[in-house]
Order: structure tokens, then C-alpha cells, then sequence
């Protein structure tokens, strides 16, 4: 930078970044440049390209970051701070699985929805959902394939899923359009 600006490199370390002035000069470089600062609605727009675009491919927080610093310059907006960057980045990420869970959610037929909830415990009788709970938090504790050290073996827990679906008294329910919770 220094070079660019044609001042030795010492010089450049006692630029004050924070000043007036340093704002004035970045207001001149961005209008020299064709850049603008990130306004409210770049950031809400920025979001809403994040989740649909790039949230439903990529889940880390690094990967979704670099896609909205790439946007940022394609738009021609200069990027946000990093706290603010972050915020936009989390935001993302969150609408992001919401929308994937109202995706997911929305394909379930009510059959699957009671079986779900019998398998975690969820229903009108206490007796036919004896280990659901339990079946249930060993499935998720390890999510990803099975192997032969795993505590719980994919075919006991399928063979667990495959109990807790069998189970009689689970009709059709009420369930809240917003919550998909049954009432």
C-alpha cells in the first residue's frame, strides 16, 4: 500500500485508519473506484442472496463468509466490518436451516409426523414410547455412518426407528402450521 501511495513503508504505520481524514480518503477511493459503502438494505439484500444461494450448499461459517466478501466486490460494495460481516454471516446460517427445516417439515406426511414424535417420546401414551427418548438421543449424538466402534449400530437403530413407526395408537393429528407441533 505503501508503494501504491508512493510513501516509504515506516511512514504508512502511523496513518491514524480511524480519523476523518482516513474516512474522507476512503469516501474518495471508493467514488475513484466505483465502490459505495454497505448500506442496511445491502446487508438485508446480501442476506437473503446468502440463503438462498449459498447456505443450502455450504454450512461453514469460513466457506459462507468468502461468498459474501466475493458478492460484496461483484456488487461493488465495500465490505462491512468484520463484526458486522459475522452478523450477516450467522444470519445467513440460520435462515438458512430454518428454511431447509420448512423444506424438509412441509414433505413429511402426517403418518411420518406421529412417528417422529413417538420415537422421541412425544404422544398421548406413556407406554408406547418406552425408548424413544433414549433411541432417539443415540441417533443424533452420532449422526454421521456407522462403523463398527459406534455405541448404538445403524441396524439397531433402524430396527429402533422401525419399533417405534409399529407402534399402535398414533393417528392422525392436529399439527400447527407454524410450528408443526402436534396439539
Amino acid at each position: 500500500m505503501a508503494r501504491q501511495v508512493g510513501v516509504e513503508r515506516t511512514e504508512i504505520a502511523f496513518y491514524d485508519f480511524t480519523g476523518r481524514t482516513s474516512n474522507a480518503h476512503r469516501a474518495r477511493l471508493r467514488g475513484s473506484l466505483g465502490f459505495r459503502e454497505c448500506s442496511v438494505a445491502d446487508a438485508e439484500a446480501m442476506t437473503d442472496w446468502l440463503v438462498n444461494n449459498v447456505t443450502q450448499a455450504q454450512r461453514g461459517v469460513e466457506a459462507v463468509r468468502d461468498h459474501l466478501l466475493a458478492r460484496c466486490r461483484v456488487e461493488r460494495i465495500e465490505p462491512p466490518t468484520a463484526g458486522r460481516i459475522d452478523r450477516i454471516v450467522r444470519s445467513a446460517l440460520s435462515r438458512g436451516e430454518e428454511l431447509l427445516c420448512a423444506r424438509v417439515a412441509s414433505r413429511l406426511s402426517d403418518e411420518v409426523v406421529d412417528r417422529m414424535f413417538a420415537l422421541i417420546g412425544v404422544g398421548d401414551n406413556e407406554a408406547d414410547v418406552e425408548d424413544g427418548p433414549t433411541v432417539f438421543a443415540a441417533i443424533r449424538s452420532d449422526p454421521g455412518a456407522g462403523g463398527s466402534s459406534d455405541a448404538v449400530s445403524p441396524r439397531s437403530s433402524a430396527a429402533a426407528v422401525r419399533r417405534a413407526a409399529q407402534k399402535p395408537g398414533y393417528g392422525p393429528s392436529t399439527r400447527s402450521a407454524t410450528t408443526g407441533i402436534r396439539t
